[in-house]
This record gives structure tokens, C-alpha cells and sequence, in this order.
């Protein structure tokens, strides 16, 4: 039996570069995959939120396993983001030339398509391509295609488009993402509406109505643009919510998102199947059973793409299609029926009030697009100028929109046909101007509802599925209930008669968007503007108390309206007290929580690439001034003045802060580490306030144990649910922890051991 051959040296040393080369692509794959999900999610609705905690879940998951990943990248996602993965390419020539043979056998793509790949793997590096010559007997670039499928040119081109739409400047960017996804189905129930009281009136409650929302959709973005866990964790409405306003608040925006969500889709079925019901000539309650089955089939797929870009098209079309009815009805347009309307002939109706205002607060609701797509563009604009002000021009010229559109309707269509009509305007419009209407109608029926019936169907089920499976371990069969439920609602309103488009949207217009667009907000800026953890550049001025006041009263006011005078039905009047009882006590609630007391906010952010550190203090909302001594290694030290943010020396080791106890006497310190993209994650570091000899640290919160505490819990923009205690004064952070200030003097030294990740470093005092 003859003896193995031995093992020469290039088979060991290919079989190890073989192993980096699998663990680089891995990584590599790993990053990018996780940065398109977040683009895949950006622009989804706020009933989406779990779902997309659940999917980066997951990925993390099978990252930290080493398991196949669930959302594989394409080579588009390597390309977009080839910046945030480069540093984890190797250095070594041999693994960077195995890497681009890897690449280049498992993705199609020409050369020219992926020019930041090919410059972070070092395609054109003289030393890849000799050891790759060696290794394969050709440059790296000749493994890229020539030619490629159309459905690959395709997504190539899609890609481009949205690099483009990353480079838009952030005004353009929050005016876009808001005034597409605020202008949707509302315009085909506004002129039925609006029918009941007249054009004139009703314009009147489009302005009123539609400034009060200018005010709240600008409260949303001036608090998520004080918000870090926007910034860092890409939090969408219920984050923002739960870092400034508590548990308890965040459960009662879920509970107003989930029944928005269920609402909206009883609508957009009855719309959307109405509507082709009157272009195709099958029964609505046909159209119906087919759109639960596509809605159903997607849903429990699990995966939705609702990506900026997709969003910003779907809305462009939206736009385009009312900007084109709005055209053709100018044809039959005629200027006395504007003095008519039933409003005008017979005196105002209470009751149509009420459905004017529950279709108007519908149609201006795009508040929570703005948390949603709020990452990608303070990433741009960090002041948050651009988000701020692009988001109160959206709204206004979504005013503008629902003005003119609702004008020249009431100037074609008489307000009698308009009154009952259990269906959408268009049915009308074609009547009175021709078939060209319900062509183009049902295109935006389609794209408005047809879209939206999509996401609030993926967002249900994933919601309803993660709740079962905390519960009873698995739920995803049983998590249909919920669609199949608003599908047999749905039906069982078609026969009976009683299915009313606009009916639906002014009941969820008047019952949940108050919360969501009115008293949320409301708190939201009151508290960010007092415990915000940046201060914005672009605030709009006027926004003061008096003002978030009104805009309380108002909302408030108007539901209570309903149920003491608009509705006459127990039911509905019931639902509307319960509601007001809701805003009141959820108001009473998060005051008595402390939400507006002043806070502290002392960030540490370490910088990857260079390893160096940052300091950002924010004290009630402004920037805050602070004398900062940093020790470095070899025992050297340096004094500067913080005065907002300052990048502290190399090699810092400790760095004091003298922070001011008034007018906070609550410290947030929040450490964290962020990547090239924007990913942030948890910076061990150690906290000691006070002198060295007396440390008096003391926790806030229910997690707290004793005077040297911290609870890193829900306010940690991370995500952080721990807590962490550490002796004689000495608190360990990871995250986030709130602390409170001794009122002994008018200053505290706050000391920050910074030795780098997963190292306690001894603090002055010998404390440790």
C-alpha cells in the first residue's frame, strides 16, 4: 500500500486563503444585505414597523450563526454599497483576488456597472490582478458579463434611479416622500364629502383643516429630527414615540396605527373594488375575492418592498393621474354650480360636516412617511433644515391639490348626484365628462388603494403573526384571521347595501387620525424640544405653547364634537367619548411621566474608521456648553471647550465633562459606535458623576438598584434592555442610561472611561 503524498506548502496556504476568502464574502454579503433591507423598508407604513424589527432580526440572527442569510443581497445592493463594506475586505492581495473571482462566478454584471465594488475589492490593484493571473489565469475583470438579461438591465436601471434620488438635495427629498405618500385615495371621497355642505364651505375646512396639519406634520419632523434613534436604529413612528413619550404611549399609537390599518383596508377594498366593478362591469364583491387573494398570497410571502424610489414613483404617478383628471373635467366645467351643492340649497347638515371632517383629516395624513423616510435624509442633512421645511411645503401644496381638485369637481358634477353615493366620485365624473375618467381613475385606484390594501395587508398579518408566536410560539396560519375577517366584512357590506367608501373614510379620519396626527404629535414636539438628543437647524418658528395647545384643542374638540352633536348613532357616539377619554388620559398620563422635564443628553460617538471619539451635549434642547478635559495615554491631558460637539484627541483614554445641573437635573449618557454607512451600535463605556471620592450616581426608572444604577431600557436609541450597576459611583453604560445630577453645586464633573470596546478603564479615584 503506497503512502499519501504530502502536503506541499501552496496547498496549505490555498486552503487557508480559500477559508478568508469564503469568511470575506460572507461579511461582505452580510453588510450589504442588511443595508437593503433598511432601503427595502424605508418608505413602508407605520403598520410595517414589527415587520421590519423582525426581518433585521432575523438577519442579525443568521449573522451571528453563520447561517445562510434570509434576504440574500443582489450584486446592485454590493454595488450601492460598497463604501460601508470595503473595510472589511482584507488587506492581503491573495484574499482580495480570491474574493473577485468569487464575486465574479456568483453575480452577473459588466464591469462599467460596478465601479465602487471593483474599487473596494481592488480589481485594477497591480498586485490582486498578478496573484490573480496566477491563481486563474486572467484579470479579475474578465469574469464580468458582456452582455446581460433584460430583467437585469432592468434592475440596473432601477438602481441608478435611485442613486440619483439618494443625491436629491433634502428639501426635494422630504418634499417629495411627504407629498406623495399625503395626496392618495382621499381626493375620490373629498367632492362626495364636501357635497353635503357645499364647495365654498367645504373649501374653507380644506384650508382650516390643512394648516392644522402643516403645524403637526412639522411637529413630527422637528421631533424626529431631535431624535437619535431616527438617526442610528432607523426608527420609524413607534420608536420616536417610545423614546420621548414612554411604554404607554408607544402601545397607543400601535393600537391607533393597527386600527388605522384595519380601517383603511375596508376602504380601499370597497374603493378599489367599486371602481372596477364600474370600468369592467364584474361585481365588487368579485373584484373583492380577488384582491383578498392577491393581498393574502403577498402577505404570507412575508416580503414587501416599500423602498424610497418606489414610493416616490407610485406617488409621481398618483399625481400625474389627478393632474390629468383634473384636466379633462375642466371640459364640463361650469361656473354657477359652484353656488350650488346641498350645503348651499338647504343649509349646512351637521352630519355632513362630520364626514367632511373625517375625509378631509384622511386625505392630509402622511405624518408617519415622514419617520419612515426621515434616516436617508438627515444622513444628508444632519441640522434637519431640509426634512423640516420640505415637509411643510408638501403639505401645503397638498392644500393647493385638494383645493383645485375639489373646485373644479364641484364645477362638473352636481353636489345632488355627489350626496349618498356609496362609492368613489368617478362613477360621477364619468357621466358627466365620458369614459376618458374611469380609464384613468381606475389607473389610480390601483396604484393609490390597490398599493396601499397591499402593505396594510403584509403589515397585519406580520404583526398579528409576531404576537402569536410571543405567545403561544407559532402563529403564522392563524395570523390570516385578521384579512380574512375584513374580507368577509367587506363582502357582507356589498350585498347588504351598506358599503360606503367615503362612510369608511371619514369614520377612521375622525376616530384614529386625531391621535396619530393630532394629540401625538402635539407631545411629541413638547417633550423632544425638552429631552431631544439634537438640536435642529430649520425649526419652524411659531410652534410655540399656545399653539401646540390650540392644535390639542382641536383635534380633541373635533372628535368630542361627534360624539356629543354629529353622530346620531349610540355606537359611534360611544367609539368617539371613548376616543376623547383616550387623548385625555394618554395626555395626563405622559405629563405626570415627566415627558417635559428638562433632560441632559451626553453622547459619545466613536467613529470606526478613524477610532476616534465625539462628544455632543444637549442640554433641554440646545446645544450645551461644557469645559472638557481629555487624558490620553503616557498620561497627557488637554482642556477644551464643548460647546455642542467636539472631537476628542487620539487615544483618549478618560474624558470629564463639567455638566451644568440647570436647567436638567437628568443626565442621558448614550455611547455608540458607528460604522461608514450610519449603523450604530452599543459602546461599552464607564460613567462616573460627581468627584472621584464622592460618585454619586443615582438611576431613574423602574429598572434602577441603587444609587450607582443605570437603566439602559427603552430610551436607549440602540434598543438596549439591560441594566448595568457598577460600585462606588461607578455606573457601566452600554447604550443608553439615564442618571440623575446631585444639586450640590452648579457643575458635575461627569467622567467617561473611553479605553475602546469591551475595556473598563480605571477612572480618576481608583474606582473602577
Amino acid at each position: 500500500m503506497s503512502e499519501p503524498a504530502p502536503i506541499d506548502r501552496e496547498e496549505v496556504l490555498g486552503g487557508l486563503t480559500g477559508r478568508r476568502v469564503s469568511t470575506a464574502l460572507y461579511a461582505v454579503e452580510s453588510r450589504a444585505g442588511l443595508l437593503a433591507l433598511a432601503d427595502r423598508h424605508a418608505g413602508a407604513p407605520a403598520i410595517c414597523e414589527g415587520m421590519v424589527r423582525t426581518a433585521e432580526r432575523d438577519h442579525l440572527a443568521a449573522l451571528r450563526a453563520g447561517e445562510a442569510l434570509p434576504a440574500p443581497p443582489r450584486i446592485q445592493h454590493l454595488e450601492r454599497s460598497a463604501e460601508a463594506w470595503a473595510h472589511l475586505v482584507p488587506a492581503a492581495p491573495a484574499v482580495r483576488a480570491g474574493l473577485a473571482h468569487a464575486l465574479t462566478a456568483k453575480y452577473a454584471a459588466r464591469a462599467r456597472d460596478v465601479p465602487g465594488l471593483r474599487r473596494a475589492v481592488g480589481f485594477e490593484d497591480p498586485e490582486v490582478v498578478a496573484e490573480h493571473v496566477r491563481r486563474h489565469g486572467t484579470a479579475p475583470d474578465a469574469g464580468w458579463a458582456d452582455t446581460l438579461p433584460w430583467a437585469e438591465r432592468l434592475r440596473w436601471r432601477a438602481s441608478g434611479l435611485a442613486d440619483r434620488v439618494g443625491t436629491l438635495p433634502a428639501f426635494w427629498s422630504a418634499f417629495a416622500l411627504t407629498l406623495t405618500q399625503t395626496v392618495g385615495a382621499g381626493v375620490l371621497a373629498l367632492p362626495i364629502a364636501i357635497a353635503g355642505i357645499g364647495p365654498l364651505w367645504g373649501l374653507a375646512l380644506i384650508v382650516v383643516i390643512g394648516l392644522a396639519n402643516v403645524l403637526t406634520v412639522t411637529a413630527i419632523a422637528e421631533a424626529v429630527t431631535r431624535t437619535g434613534a431616527v438617526r442610528w436604529a432607523g426608527a420609524f413612528l413607534g420608536g420616536v414615540v417610545r423614546q420621548h413619550l414612554g411604554r404607554q404611549a408607544a402601545a397607543v399609537t400601535a393600537a391607533a396605527v393597527t386600527a388605522f390599518a384595519v380601517a383603511t383596508l375596508v376602504a380601499y377594498y370597497l374603493g378599489l373594488s367599486t371602481t372596477l366593478a364600474a370600468a369592467v362591469g364584474l361585481p365588487a364583491t368579485v373584484w373583492v375575492g380577488m384582491l383578498f387573494a392577491l393581498t393574502a398570497a403577498l402577505a404570507w410571502s412575508g416580503r414587501m418592498g416599500a423602498t424610497i424610489v418606489s414610493a416616490l414613483l407610485i406617488g409621481a404617478v398618483n399625481l400625474l393621474v389627478i393632474a390629468l383628471l383634473v384636466a379633462v373635467t375642466l371640459t364640463a366645467f361650469d361656473l354657477d354650480r359652484l353656488t350650488g351643492g346641498a350645503g348651499s340649497r338647504d343649509g349646512i347638515d351637521v352630519s355632513a360636516v362630520g364626514a367632511v371632517f373625517g375625509v378631509v383629516l384622511m386625505s392630509f395624513f402622511g405624518h408617519t412617511a415622514v419617520a419612515a423616510g426621515a434616516r436617508d435624509i438627515l444622513r444628508r442633512d444632519p441640522g434637519g433644515r431640509g426634512l423640516i421645511r420640505g415637509t411643510a411645503a408638501a403639505m401645503l401644496v397638498a392644500i393647493l391639490v385638494y383645493a383645485v381638485w375639489t373646485l373644479v369637481v364641484a364645477g362638473a358634477v352636481d353636489g345632488g348626484r355627489l350626496v349618498g353615493e356609496s362609492g368613489t366620485v368617478l362613477e360621477a365624473l364619468t357621466e358627466t365628462v365620458g369614459p376618458v375618467v374611469m380609464v384613468l381613475g381606475s389607473v389610480f385606484a390601483v396604484t393609490a388603494m390597490g398599493m396601499g390594501a397591499v402593505h396594510s395587508s403584509v403589515g397585519l398579518h406580520a404583526q398579528a403573526a409576531e404576537l402569536l408566536r410571543t405567545r403561544v410560539g407559532s402563529g403564522r396560519l392563524p395570523a390570516m384571521v385578521p384579512l380574512v375577517a375584513v374580507f368577509l366584512l367587506v363582502e357582507v357590506l356589498l350585498v347588504t347595501g351598506r358599503a360606503s367608501f367615503t362612510g369608511a373614510l371619514a369614520t377612521v379620519g375622525t376616530l384614529a387620525v386625531p391621535v396619530l396626527a393630532g394629540t401625538i404629535p402635539v407631545l411629541l414636539l413638547a417633550s423632544a424640544r425638552r429631552r431631544g438628543d439634537y438640536v435642529p437647524t430649520g425649526a419652524l418658528p411659531g410652534l410655540g405653547v399656545p399653539v401646540l395647545l390650540g392644535l390639542w384643542v382641536l383635534f380633541a374638540g373635533g372628535v368630542a364634537a361627534h360624539g356629543l352633536v354629529i353622530w346620531g348613532g349610540v355606537v359611534a357616539r360611544v367609539l368617539a367619548g371613548l376616543v376623547v377619554v383616550l387623548i385625555c388620559v394618554l395626555t395626563a398620563v405622559v405629563l405626570r411621566a415627566g415627558v417635559l422635564d428638562p433632560l441632559s443628553t451626553l453622547e459619545v460617538r466613536r467613529d470606526r474608521d478613524l477610532g476616534l471619539d465625539t462628544i455632543q451635549l444637549t442640554t433641554a434642547g440646545r446645544s450645551g456648553r461644557a469645559e472638557v478635559v481629555a487624558a490620553v495615554d503616557r498620561g497627557r491631558s488637554t482642556a477644551e471647550l464643548l460647546e455642542g460637539s467636539l472631537r476628542l484627541p487620539e487615544q483618549t483614554t478618560t474624558a470629564t465633562v463639567q455638566v451644568a445641573t440647570a436647567p436638567a437635573r437628568q443626565l442621558r449618557v448614550w455611547a455608540h459606535e458607528v460604522d461608514p454607512f450610519g449603523v450604530s451600535q452599543d459602546l461599552p463605556v464607564e460613567v462616573l458623576v460627581g468627584p472621584p471620592a464622592a460618585g454619586a450616581a443615582a438611576a431613574t426608572g423602574p429598572a434602577a438598584a441603587g444609587p450607582a444604577s443605570a437603566a439602559a431600557g427603552p430610551a436607549s436609541p440602540a434598543g438596549v434592555g439591560a441594566t448595568a450597576a457598577a460600585g462606588a459611583g461607578a455606573t457601566a453604560v452600554a447604550g443608553a442610561a439615564t442618571l440623575v445630577l446631585p444639586a450640590t453645586s452648579t457643575t458635575v464633573p461627569v467622567t467617561l472611561g473611553l479605553a475602546g470596546p469591551g475595556v473598563v478603564c480605571d477612572l480618576p479615584g481608583g474606582h473602577r
